[in-house]
């Protein structure tokens, strides 16, 4: 072998030596980008799991605190709605309490 036919050998080898290194860096990222991808789209599909039980237990709680809901609790506990007849007013005598 002559240095012109190792120059072009080596040339040849350089090119060929970028050209994978090339490839396997492409690789790589295109495998990275996918992991970030389904990690992404764990996230996302947790975040709407998360928010369908907020928005379930939210209703929960909006339709356990109704009036309708109150009103059937207070009746089945043997309570009966506040009237003038229950009301008790207590005065207080100002003269009389106590001064330290």
């Amino acid at each position: 072998m002559n240095t012109s036919e190792q120059k072009s050998i080596l040339q040849y080898s350089t090119i060929v030596i970028g050209v994978i290194c090339f490839i396997v860096t492409f690789i790589y990222q295109n495998i990275e980008y996918m992991r970030l991808k389904m990690q992404y789209d764990a996230t996302v599909n947790e975040y709407k799991t998360v928010a369908e039980e907020y928005d379930r237990q939210k209703y929960i709680l909006q339709k356990a605190v109704s009036m309708k809901n109150l009103d059937a609790f207070a009746q089945l506990h043997g309570l009966v709605p506040v009237s003038k007849e229950s009301v008790v007013i207590v005065e207080s005598n100002v003269n009389n309490t106590m001064r330290e």
